[in-house]
């Protein structure tokens, strides 16, 4: 469908898709660096301390984004209600119902955490973690 035949929602929509899938993308390259780092370290017998340092820092960071990720997800989530209804919420409200909803400092820390607990996210934080905590050992 070219877009002088979309409407609105239907062209944010879009947009916000796009964004989303760039999200996983990246998601996946910090995930990449973090296993260089953890490969680096241990090969250049780098502090076990200092790369699980590193290691956690791109583990947090991943999850922020994924929490960013989450926010473009509802949104999507209620223009495809929106238009599978003919409702018709406020278009271009992406970051003005992302302000409405904020948490807090403790609130936003909390559901960092949160993400980063899960599973497609801890992994393979967890994993380098301990591989270099054994390593250490070694």
């Amino acid at each position: 469908m070219a877009n002088d035949t979309q409407t609105p929602l239907q062209i944010e929509w879009a947009a916000l898709h796009r964004s989303y899938d760039q999200f996983d993308v990246l998601g996946l390259v910090i995930k990449l660096v973090a296993v260089v780092i953890a490969i680096a370290g241990l090969i250049t017998a780098l502090d076990t301390l200092i790369i699980t340092a590193l290691i956690a820092v791109l583990w947090l960071q991943e999850a922020i984004w994924k929490t960013f990720q989450g926010r473009t997800e509802q949104r999507l989530i209620a223009i495809e209600k929106a238009l599978s209804t003919e409702e018709s919420p406020e278009t271009i409200s992406f970051y003005g119902d992302w302000q409405a909803s904020r948490p807090g400092t403790v609130g936003l820390i909390k559901e960092y955490l949160a993400n980063a607990l899960r599973p497609t996210i801890a992994y393979p934080y967890v994993l380098l973690i301990a591989i270099a905590i054994v390593a250490c050992f070694l």
